[in-house]
């Protein structure tokens, strides 16, 4: 270890430490990163992927930006005259009466700053060249050197140690950013192996099944079963109301008699319930299989949810529909009538709540009163979340009452908006579990539920 270092220098971290493997532990994370990746895969998506094409992908999206830093441009600041406790430094003389007292000298404080950008915290790392570095301050734009040096030590001292350090930081960044290179070269070969492992997998997986010569059966346990659409109903047969004349002839009674009964199709409520319900089921799914859904974006999980809906609906349910002053995410016609109309977001607080709540009501129309929320929340604790939006739902201008019956992660409501007729209308939010499992959450901040 060099003089200044154990004596003078006051920053806190050391750059390029021997011991250390900031590097490895940055790309070992980024590994784990995409085995979890290949594992949320759906089976049937995992074996349709080419794993080169899969690869390439995921290794650009997550492959480290390495470190910079311009030493060129750095600044050597005096921060102030300050007495600098020197007991013990080496070429420091002191008289008898300083024995078994502090040995206070005159000095100054420098400050050495070096702008960088990226993580500038990977310079944490070991070099080839091994060493035990500098230690420094560093921050989000920079790394910053700080020396308490007494004038009882020459400058020139200080000036060749600010020299090396300069020196050592450029070429130990240079060679920091090689070793990042080389292993972002390496990403795309692990995510190949991860998706070809997975795909390995489930075909054994299958071929195992398909040679038992048991009846293999799914646990009933395991699957949310979905009531059928609504039928058309058959209504009565026209009847006289009273006051109307009857028939006078056998013939004209036969004909009433004889008449087809009329075909009620489900009424838009019914329609919105049963669409509500497939969502319960879709929901349902997804938490009971999170590590699938853990690293999905907004739009793959309201594709996901779309195809579901298309599965019972014919092509009835849209994304990204015009409807009223934008395009909603999801939503389902029932013959010329919009009987659902969705929006689905990541759960961020009561501002995005606020937000997308006044988003939605701006996607209706005169017509439209049927209206459902989708959070997907990240959060590791869902009672908070339920609280925070139960309170500000209940506290809105156009809040009308509770549905007692919404089962768990879901909250029922009236509402009463728009124009001066007051239309009224249902809303139903979804609030879904889909927490990270490597995450480190805030589960303390119940003001605004995240």
């Amino acid at each position: 270890m060099d003089f200044p270092d154990d004596y003078a220098v006051t920053s806190g971290d050391r750059i390029f430490q021997h011991s250390q493997n900031a590097v490895g532990a940055c790309f070992g994370a980024v590994h784990h990163r995409i085995q979890e990746s290949a594992k949320a895969l759906i089976d049937d998506d995992a074996l349709a992927l080419d794993p080169d094409g899969w690869a390439q992908e995921i290794a650009a999206e997550l492959s480290v930006t390495p470190p910079t830093v311009d030493t060129g441009d750095h600044s050597f600041e005096q921060e102030g005259r300050i007495e600098v406790n020197c007991t013990g430094w080496p070429g420091i003389s002191f008289s008898m009466t300083e024995i078994g007292r502090p040995v206070m000298r005159a000095g100054h404080r420098f400050r050495v700053i070096v702008p960088g950008l990226g993580a500038l915290t990977l310079l944490k790392s070991r070099l080839s060249r091994g060493g035990n570095g500098y230690k420094v301050d560093i921050h989000p734009t920079g790394l910053a050197r700080v020396y308490e040096w007494p004038q009882a030590l020459p400058p020139s001292q200080l000036q060749a140690d600010v020299d090396k350090f300069l020196a050592d930081l450029a070429a130990g960044a240079d060679e920091i950013a090689e070793q990042i290179a080389g292993q972002n070269s390496l990403l795309a070969e692990v995510a190949a192996k991860a998706l070809a492992d997975r795909q390995t997998e489930i075909r054994e997986s299958r071929a195992y099944l398909g040679d038992l010569r048991l009846r293999v059966s799914r646990d009933p346990a395991a699957d949310t079963v979905i009531p059928a659409l609504p039928k058309r109903k058959l209504g009565p047969v026209a009847t006289a109301r009273p006051g109307r004349r009857q028939p006078e002839t056998m013939e004209a009674a036969r004909e009433a008699k004889a008449a087809p009964p009329r075909l009620h199709r489900p009424t838009l409520d019914e329609f919105y319930d049963h669409v509500v319900t497939v969502l319960s089921a879709v929901t349902v799914g997804f938490e009971r299989s999170p590590r699938r859904f853990a690293t999905a974006e907004e739009e793959t999980l309201r594709d996901f949810v779309l195809v579901t809906l298309n599965s019972h609906y014919e092509g009835a349910a849209t994304g990204e529909t015009f409807n009223g002053a934008g395009k909603t995410d999801i939503l389902v016609r029932h013959g010329l009538d919009n009987a659902f109309i969705g929006e689905c977001k990541f759960w961020g607080g009561e501002r995005k709540l606020a937000e997308t709540f006044e988003q939605l009501l701006g996607y209706t129309t005169w017509q439209d009163n049927r209206l459902a929320l989708i959070f997907f929340v990240r959060n590791k604790r869902m009672q908070p979340v339920i609280d925070t939006t139960r309170d500000w739902l209940g506290a809105r201008a156009e809040f009308g009452g509770w549905q007692t019956s919404a089962p768990p992660g879901q909250l029922r409501c009236s509402l009463r908006w728009g124009d001066t007729a007051r239309k009224e209308g249902r809303l139903t939010v979804f609030l879904v579990h889909l927490p990270f499992s490597d995450a480190e959450l805030d589960d303390e901040a119940p003001s605004n539920g995240s």
